[in-house]
């Protein structure tokens, strides 16, 4: 008997959380909140559909390779401002479905550095989420260093996985 969900929708999402020319400091929101579309499950399960995190890359076109963290809910938390200290509610937390650390302080460090920019590669993340009805995923970067950026938009990312 075969207890594995079957995963066979793609998820392919493209992050732009809109950061701005600023220096984010630690534990601050870096954007706002994005809305990630799940695509149709072949099953909503018991509870709602399984969503099967591989991959994030993300990539930053200053250079900076600061440590952060994607912040991933299940239902979208209360208002969300820009730079703005990350105090979630009881509430929020509760919404909380996973975190996907990216780090540049630490040895090796996720980030790799081209000539005037770099990417970080978070593969084979294997995290498994619950998704909601409608099957939305939230996420919000939060820095985890200092993290200043001369250009509006610097950081992006993309976001891949398997919905069942």
């Amino acid at each position: 008997m075969n207890l594995q969900p079957s995963y066979s929708s793609p998820l392919a999402a493209d992050l732009a959380p809109g950061t701005t020319a600023t220096t984010y400091a630690n534990g601050k929101t870096m954007g706002t909140l994005m809305t990630i579309p799940a695509p149709t499950p072949l099953s909503s399960g018991s509870g709602g559909p399984l969503l099967l995190l591989e991959t994030l890359t993300v990539s930053d076109a200053e250079k900076v390779d600061g440590d952060l963290d994607l912040v991933l809910f299940d239902s979208a938390p209360t208002a969300v401002t820009n730079n703005a200290a990350w105090n979630p509610s009881a509430a929020d937390l509760a919404k909380v479905a996973g975190i996907i650390q990216v780090r540049g302080s630490a040895t090796p460090s996720d980030w790799s550095d081209f000539s005037a920019n770099s990417a970080a590669d978070k593969s084979a993340l294997l995290k498994t989420i619950r998704l909601k009805t409608p099957p939305n995923l939230y996420g919000l970067f939060i820095a985890r260093s200092s993290i200043v950026f001369a250009a509006a938009g610097s950081l992006k990312a993309k976001l891949s996985g398997f919905v069942n």
